[in-house]
């Protein structure tokens, strides 16, 4: 399954290794004549980066694990849910309305969201994936696209995705019908500046040389 040309690893995460996340703002020292340092970047916001591992445990499901990582090495590229960061369902939801417990999760117009039915887990795995097309904060109440293709109970978890390329290490075999894999998605591009569009001669918002951004001017009287 592709979500905007990425390919979807829709396999939950297994926790015996939990998922390590990390953020990089990739900035460096720079020397100044005088011997003085200052801190340079060229993002305002981190890219995340998140590495999980995926097991197998039945033949269809290693075939599904397989055909993924053909599609994602294909590409380079690939989407998961973000494992670790999960919203609570307030409600049952059963077509396209999703109440959450709490906004703990920046949710906007756009995002994808994955539900997952924990309890036909591993003997079937039933999901969905709907696009948010309103978000309610007041109520933290998501609107999706289209109609979700079976009931998720209240206090089911539900998870953003990430997006990024797709690396992974071998995948070891256990049986023919159980392998594990681990793999990492690392953003190419961190969410909150890829929506923000700085104009000719705008400043960025914020003060310090964390806010500098290429493409501003900064005059040195």
């Amino acid at each position: 399954m592709l979500i905007n040309g990425y390919t979807l690893f829709p396999f939950p995460a297994n926790w015996q290794t939990p998922p390590a996340w990390q953020r990089a703002w990739e900035n460096e020292i720079a020397m100044a004549v005088t011997g003085d340092e200052s801190r340079q970047a060229l993002r305002v916001n981190p890219r995340n980066q998140l590495t999980w591992l995926m097991a197998a445990w039945s033949t269809w499901e290693l075939a599904q694990l397989n055909a993924a990582v053909m599609s994602a090495k294909l590409s380079g590229l690939a989407c998961a849910p973000y494992w670790g960061r999960s919203s609570v369902l307030q409600s049952a939801c059963g077509a396209n309305s999703a109440a959450l417990q709490d906004d703990v999760w920046n949710w906007s117009i756009g995002d994808y969201v994955y539900f997952l039915d924990q309890a036909d887990y591993p003997a079937q795995l039933n999901y969905d994936v709907q696009q948010i097309t309103a978000v309610n904060s007041g109520t933290f109440t998501l609107t999706l696209a289209g109609d979700v293709s079976r009931t998720y109970a209240a206090g089911a978890l539900v998870w953003p995705l990430i997006y990024g390329e797709f690396t992974c290490k071998d995948m070891p075999v256990a049986t023919a019908q159980r392998a594990s894999l681990q793999a990492t998605i690392r953003e190419l591009a961190s969410p909150q500046s890829a929506a923000t569009v700085y104009g000719p001669g705008a400043a960025p918002a914020g003060t310090g040389i964390g806010f500098m951004q290429v493409g501003s001017t900064f005059v040195v009287s």
